[in-house]
């Protein structure tokens, strides 16, 4: 990820700093990122996508577990 100037997220962080609401208060900031996989990134989504892709072609109607337990069990 790489994080992206974006000047209207500056404007809206700078009202929301000085917003007023009481009794609450918001904190915190908002700032923009791509996605764009990159190297490590993107050699381990590929990865996991081709594992995934290998669970479901082996699995059988019968199989109730999901992609997602399989990689659970397979990382402990």
């Amino acid at each position: 990820m790489k994080f992206l100037e974006y000047t209207p997220l500056e404007r809206l962080n700078d009202f929301f700093s000085h917003l007023n609401l009481g009794e609450r208060t918001i904190k915190g900031c908002l700032e923009a990122y791509s996605c764009k996989h990159t190297g490590s990134d993107k050699k381990l989504s590929l990865s996991l996508e081709n594992e995934i892709l290998d669970y479901l072609g082996k699995s059988s109607d019968s199989d109730s577990s999901s992609p997602a337990e399989f990689l659970l069990t397979r990382s402990r």
